[in-house]
This record gives structure tokens, sequence and C-alpha cells, in this order.
């Protein structure tokens, strides 16, 4: 009996600890919240009112919550969609994965009105003709590349670009060359250095990726508000910061800081203060430094010895909105749940300054080198030692003061003062002696792969010390007009320009060969030439709703051009127009489809663009310089005529959303000066004229491949031809004669864990025309290889913190992402130029000069 009480008891107690064990254990609700077309979602308020916690989805959906076992009721709300509910079960010390797919989006969104009556009410009109790149331009680093920049990514992003040079941040677009291409940020004109002669020597591309919040890119037919080339425009706007944002990249390749902020220190309203008050007196800076250290690559090369690159680049950002006090401001709330934000009177004045600094250093000792090339049936063999160094130096500097102000709500002005210098040196001493054998390719044979003839000893000799110092300076005034009463009649915008030019080159330069027992000069220049030159620029155009809906829009311009070099006046007329047929269903504005308007239910499914105009590239100092250093200053503009047609076209596949663009294109080419192109450097012939033509089909499809991450695939086809017209001879391809391009973007992540990512980027092209140096008629008798390079990527997100445990902290990390990349998967061996050697027999043999090998990259990538 005693026993059996002693039982009871102990039972007792243990039923009485039971509940406190089970209440002690800890379920774990994680998941990934997407919309209804599997994109993430982030910034979903996730609730638990049983349990009072919370907590918000990070950037890439996912949430994670810790509740005791039992049963919840768990609601996602976000201002974006409507509210979604899941009832869930949670057993003891389990983790349960829970998927939330939202419904529908809120129809609501933010517009800014500078008068009730503003024709600005829809904002200012997307680019007709200007193409937006398929990926967010911060996320343009997650492209596998050499370099930190945007131009040397175009090649898989834009269609019509083409690039057959790693190492280069240069491209061509439709048949042009490498001084045919525009680049503006914040409608700045950027220029770059002159005397590049390979891609190892050139440092990066000015575009920051990490400071850009959009990017345009037209392959052609672009608007008269842009300046005067012949081939494409790159229109980059730079981020204004909002709040303290920053981010670092620390890599084999490059290390790169970035840094953005604002005075504004909070969105949040005070009471007693209105919004206007916290615009006022807004100062915000963007800084980033880049650092491009590619020895590594360079290792990789035939050359063997010490590479030292320097290449650095400083770009600042900074703006200043003094405080206006008659501004006034209003929020208009609509019955639709749209928030209008209404500036009365006077719209703020601002002050911004863009600044870069770039320092391209490049030291090389060359000791050796050793080529073989040929067939499989006969190989040849060069092999070099050398003595001496090249060092070659490009140190940039532009600064730009824009002054911003808005007399009333129908008219805008922009003044525009840019300063632009450039020194660069190259300075070379090089000998080199070289054996050019045959190589024994009998596989049976004990000397297999070892030289068995010599067909050429010699020497060459490279000496240079050539100098250049290049000075813009420009004052610009822009402005647009918006006269009609209603949002759908006009915008006219207007440009005035003068520009001046300075330009200082010494050039002292011989090489020499001593083969056979002969000596020959084959180049020997020295001169020194100063020029200066005024340039004259105006352009107007209108920006024309031809209808109610916006389905039907034109953009007419007209540029005017006078070169004081050689008295010349040039008129330029373009026009762009877009048929939109369904735009009457949709709140899109712009001028171009978007993926993601479709996939928000957008009703718009296809879309037609026309373009045509004259561009007219006046002559500058690389395209009047011959050889010798001799100028041809009486050159006129080379002249290009555009005429475009291509539309985009939205579909479903697998239940996913998908874009098509596609555009045609033919240009006539008057009064070009012919060329011959070396890895980078491009070499005139100013005192010959040619004429010729180029045409083509580009084409683009981007969509999600593998669901919830976009992919694309690119592919152009090209013809381009000239003739010489003091030669009276027939049309021959353009150096630029790519007939075939083809890139491909493919991005994959795991099922189970998103956070874990694989991209591939391809690329294929067909050889480039080359032919012998200094021979006109023959510049493009040879064909190069193929072009063909596949990189793979594979990444990992390995910390995301939530807005919710950002917001508590004044410093906090958002992402860590790092990437493992391997450049040249399958070891291709591309060429980008030849050196000429002859024989005894006085046989002249083109050696290709290799690009780099299979390598690989490590990144580390933190945002704050």
């Amino acid at each position: 009996m005693q026993r059996r009480f002693w039982i009871l008891i102990l039972l007792f107690c243990c039923s009485l600890g039971l509940p406190l064990i089970v209440v002690g254990q800890v379920a774990i609700l994680r998941g990934t919240v997407k919309d209804k077309y599997g994109n993430r979602v982030d910034s979903v308020r996730v609730e638990v009112k049983a349990a009072n916690k919370f907590v918000y989805t990070d950037s890439m959906g996912n949430f994670e919550l810790k509740l005791p076992p039992a049963k919840y009721s768990v609601n996602f709300s976000s201002p974006m969609f409507k509210p979604a509910i899941e009832n869930v079960i949670l057993a003891p010390s389990a983790t349960l994965l829970l998927p939330v797919n939202l419904g529908d989006r809120y129809s609501v969104r933010q517009v800014n009105i500078t008068n009730d009556n503003d024709p600005t009410a829809l904002g200012d009109p997307e680019d007709v003709g200007s193409m937006k790149l398929p990926i967010d331009p911060k996320k343009i680093t997650t492209i596998p590349g050499f370099k930190s920049d945007i131009s040397s990514r175009l090649m898989t992003l834009a269609v019509g670009v083409t690039s057959n040079n790693e190492l280069s941040s240069q491209y061509r677009v439709r048949g042009g060359n490498f001084d045919e291409n525009l680049v503006y940020v914040n409608d700045i004109e950027i220029y770059r250095p002159l005397l590049i002669r390979t891609g190892q020597q050139e440092g990066l591309g000015f575009v920051n990726p990490y400071l850009a919040s959009d990017v345009g890119f037209s392959s052609g037919g672009f608007q008269a508000k842009y300046a005067d080339k012949l081939s494409s425009v790159l229109d980059v706007t730079y981020t204004d910061p909002t709040a303290l944002h920053g981010s670092a990249e620390l890599g084999i390749l490059n290390q790169n800081f970035n840094l953005e902020g604002s005075s504004q220190k909070s969105s949040v309203i005070k009471h007693g203060e209105t919004q206007a008050d916290r615009l006022a007196g807004r100062f915000t800076y963007l800084v980033g430094v880049r650092r491009f250290s590619p020895s590594y690559v360079l290792n990789s090369l035939d050359t063997k010895g010490e590479y030292k690159p320097r290449f650095t680049d400083v770009q600042g950002m900074f703006t200043y909105t003094p405080r206006h006090r008659a501004r006034t401001i209003k929020v208009r709330e609509r019955a639709d749940g749209t928030q209008d934000t209404i500036y009365l009177n006077k719209e703020r004045f601002k002050i911004s300054l863009l600044y870069n600094f770039a320092s391209n250093k490049y030291i090389f000792t060359p000791v050796s080198r050793e080529t073989s090339f040929g067939t499989v049936q006969s190989v040849l063999r060069l092999s070099v030692a050398f003595e001496g160094q090249d060092i070659s130096s490009y140190e940039t500097g532009l600064a730009a003061l824009m002054v911003e102000q808005r007399p009333n709500a129908r008219l805008r002005i922009k003044y525009i003062a840019t300063a632009f210098r450039t020194v660069e040196a190259e300075l070379f001493e090089v000998e080199g002696g070289y054996f050019l054998s045959d190589v024994n390719t009998n596989f049976g044979s004990d000397g297999y792969n070892e030289t068995v003839f010599d067909r050429g000893v010699g020497t060459f000799y490279r000496h240079g010390r050539n100098y250049l110092q290049g000075t813009v300076l420009a004052l610009e005034q822009r402005g647009d007009w918006f006269p009609g009463r209603k949002s759908y009649e006009h915008k006219i915008t207007w440009g005035v320009r003068a520009q001046q030019q300075l330009i200082h080159d010494h050039l002292q330069e011989w090489n020499a060969t001593d083969s056979a027992g002969y000596f020959t000069v084959d180049e020997s220049y020295r001169n020194d030439q100063r020029l200066s030159s005024t340039v004259a620029k105006a352009f107007i155009q209108d920006y024309w709703k031809l209808s109610r809906d916006n389905s039907k829009r034109i953009i007419i311009g007209v540029r005017g051009i006078y070169n004081s070099l050689n008295n010349q006046f040039l008129v330029a007329p373009r026009v762009q127009f877009v048929i939109d047929p369904s735009s009457a269903d949709s709140a899109h504005s712009g001028s171009q489809l978007d993926i993601s308007d479709y996939a928000r239910g957008d009703k718009r499914r296809y879309q037609i663009r026309f373009a045509a105009g004259v561009y007219q590239q006046p002559i500058f100092y690389r395209e009047m310089r011959a050889f010798d250093g001799s100028l041809y200053t009486n050159r006129k503009a080379q002249v290009s005529y555009h005429l475009i047609a291509g539309g985009d076209y939205l579909f479903n596949i697998w239940g996913r959303p998908f874009k098509v663009t596609a555009e045609g294109y033919y240009k006539y080419l008057t009064n070009l000066v012919p060329y011959e192109v070396d890895n980078v450097r491009i070499r005139y012939y100013p005192n010959y004229t040619a004429t010729g033509y180029a045409y083509g089909v580009d084409t683009r499809v981007t969509g999600q491949f593998i669901k919830g991450v976009d992919s694309w695939m690119t592919l152009g086809l090209l013809r381009t031809q000239e003739k010489i017209l003091e030669l009276n001879e027939s049309y021959k391809p353009r150096p630029t004669d790519q007939r075939f391009q083809f890139s491909m973007f493919f991005q994959d992540e795991l099922p189970i864990n998103p956070n874990y990512k694989a991209h591939i980027n391809f690329v294929f092209g067909s050889g480039l025309r080359f032919g012998p140096p200094k021979v006109v008629e023959n510049r493009t008798v040879f064909q190069y290889p193929s072009y063909q390079r596949v990189d793979l990527g594979f990444s990992r997100v390995i910390l995301i913190n939530s807005i919710e445990d950002r917001s508590e902290k004044k410093f906090a990390i958002e992402s860590l992402w790092i990437s493992l990349e391997l450049f040249n998967l399958f070891q291709r061996a591309n060429t980008v130029s030849y050196v000429w050697i002859k024989d005894v027999f006085n046989n002249q043999f083109g050696v290709p000069n290799y690009l780099s090998s299979r390598l690989m990259n490590l990144r580390v990538i933190a945002r704050f």
C-alpha cells in the first residue's frame, strides 16, 4: 500500500512537469513569399497574432519565426498586395517549410504633380528607341566578367553589340567601331583616352554599376538630344540617394567600395513639419572607388614577363537643393487609392557635381614568348626572348557642374559646365630576338612537338616616346517646355552647347627588323602637333502624343553642328515613332514594353517602333591623324543614314512571362575614313574616303526559363561593306564585318534553397576581318577564327538581414554574397590580333596573339 502511494505521487509530479517540458520545446516556421508569377516579394509582414510575434521577409522573400508548438493563423500583409492568411500546426521541435503565394497587387501608385493642371502628371516619357537592359544595373555585377563596369558586359545585355576581347571595355555596334559610341551619365557626355593600343592597357570603363539606378541603350535611331556619333548611345542615370547605403566588393581582380547617403535622415514627417520642409535643404552624396588588378589574368598570356598594371577609378556625384520658402506642397488622395503629391509655385533649385579621376598605369617587362600556330599537318612555332620595358600611362579627369531650375510648372532648365582632361604617355624600349621554326607533328616520332627547321631568325626593335594631352571644355544649356494644356500633347526639348577642344600630340616612334643579314626600318615617325577647334551644337525636338490613349507617340527633332576646324555646318533631322495598340488599357506611360508590366497583369501584348535619321560625326583627332602623325584637318564629317523597324511581343510559356524584342536595320554610310584595327587600336587612313552600308537583324528573348530567375538570349546577323573611292574598287567587307553573333546568360537555383545559384555566360561570334598592316587595299582579305567563350559562376547568399533587423541598428549588413567564377571554361584560344614575321624566303606569316586562358575568380560582395 505504501509503495503504491509513492508511485502515484511520482506519476502526479511527472504529469505536472510534462506540460512545462512541452512548452519549453520550440518549433520553427520558415518559408518563402512569392507573388502569383513566382517572383519573390520582400518587405512582407509575417504576423502571428496569437503569439504576438511578427517579422518581415528579406530581399529574397524568406522569413523565419520561432514559436511554441500549437495551431496558428499566420497573416501576410504588404502595401502592394492583398493580404493572405495561412493556417499551420507546429509540432514540438519541428521545422515547417511554408511556401506562400500572394494574390493580386493593389493598383496604388504615387504620382508627383507640379500643379493641378500640370502636363507632366504622368511623368517624363521614356526614350523612344532606347532599349532598357534586362537586369537591374546593380545586379550586373553578378554576371561573370573581368571588370566591374557596365560597358564590358553590354555584349551580353544589349542587342547589336559585339566585342571579341574580354580584356577591353570597348565595343562595336552594328558594324561601327570603338570611336562611334556615345556615353552619357546624367545628361553629361563622357570621354575616354585616345592612345590605348591593347585591352590589357585599358583599365575600367567609366560607368560604375554600383552607382547606377537606370541604364538605357540604343543601337541606332536615337533621338536628336543625343550628340553626334554614328552608332549608339549608352544613357546612364546615377542613383538619387535617400538614405545611407553602401557596398564593398573584394575579389582577386576587383576591389570596390561605394557609399551613398542623404542629409534627409528619415522619411517620417514629424509633428508640425511638412513634406516640403523635409525635402528642402537636402544634400546627397554618391561616391565610388574601384581598383582593377589583372596581373593574374595577364600572366596567362603567351608573352611571359613581369606585369605591373595599376588601374584605379574614383567617382563622386554630389547634389544640393537649397531651401525655397515659397514652395508649398499638398497631398491629394483619389477614390482608387492613388496619392498625388502636388507641388505649387516654384520647383526646387538643384545643384549637382559629377567628378571622376581615373589613373591607368601599365608597366610590363617582357621576358619570353612561345606561340604555336598553323594546322594539324603543318605547325609553326615562334620563340622570342625580350629585353626592355613597356610603360603606358593614361590619366583622365572629368568634372561637370549642373544647375537645374524650374521657373514655373511648364518649364525646366539645366545649365551644364564640363571640363575633361587627359594626359597620356607611351614609353617603350623593347628588343626581341626570335626564331620561327617548323614543329614535328609526327605522333610516333621521338621528337614529337619539337622544332625541326628554323624558317626565320632575326631581331626586332621597338622604340617610342609618345605623349598626348587633350582638353575638352564645354558649356551647355538644356530645357524642357510643356506647351499643351493636356498631358497627351507636347514636350519640347532643346539644347545649345559650345565646346572647345585642345590637343597637343608629341609622336616619336620607330620600329626596325634585322633579319637574314638585312636591317630594315619598318616605321619611323617624329611629329609634334597642336590642334585647337571650336564646335557649336544645338538641337530641338518635340515629343508628341498623337492620341489621348497614348497609343501613338512620335518624337521629331533636328540637330545643327558647326565645326571651326573645317568650317563645316551640318544639319541632322531625326524621327522616332511608336505604335502601342493596347496602351489605353495600361497605366504604363513609357515607350517600351517591360516584362514586369505583363507579369503584373498589364494587358498590352505587343508594340511596334520605327526610327530614321541622319547621324553625322564631326572629325575628331583620331580620325584626322595619319600613321606618321600628320593631320588632315580638312576632312569632313562622317555620315550615317539610319532606318530601323522593330518591336516587342509579350507572351506566356509554362505559366511564366516572356518577352521577344526584334529590330531590323539598314545604314547607308558616306564620307567614311577607312581604318584598320589592331587589338583595340584603330589606325585611320585620312587621305582616303570610302562609302559603305550595313544591314542586319537583332533579336533577344528574355524570361524565366527557370521559374523565379530571369535569363536571356541574344542573336545578331550583320553584313557591312565599304569601297574606297580613290582606289576605284568594288565593295569589300569592313574590318567590323561580323556576320553572326550569339550570346546567352542563363541562371538557375536550387529549389530547396534559392540562396544557391549558378549562372552561365556564353558568347559565340564569327571572325572579324583583317589584313597585313599599312596595306589599305588588303585590310580585310583574311578572317579571324570565331570567338567562343563560356564563363561559369556559382554564388551563395550567406547572410541576409531583414528590414526589421536593420532598422534597429545604425549600421547593419543587408546581404553578403560570395561567388566562384570560372572564365573561359573550355580553354578556348581566342585570337585578338597578329604579329607579322618574315622568314628567310621573304614569306610573311601572321602569328596570332591569343587572349586569356582558363582562370578562376573569387568575389565577395557585402551590401549595407
